[in-house]
């Protein structure tokens, strides 16, 4: 299972500095804005009480429910 930090239990709400690449700026980054896969799809051991100690990891913008995506 993978480690997270005990250091952030939340997403930030502090906007992303602007950075230039080149002559494009880049405002904001976004990993994934759809269900992608099943967390045990990754991780074969994963086990969902994860949810229960870093409950924002079970919010809407992070986990979909549905589809267990």
């Amino acid at each position: 299972m993978a480690v997270l930090s005990q250091e952030r239990t939340q997403p930030s709400n502090e906007p992303m500095p602007t950075i230039s690449i080149g002559r494009f700026k880049v405002d904001r980054v976004e990993e994934f804005l759809l269900p992608g896969f099943a967390p045990d799809a990754l991780y074969p051991t994963f086990d969902s009480s994860v949810f229960k100690e870093w409950s924002w990891l079970a919010g809407p913008s992070v986990y979909d429910p549905v589809s267990k995506t």
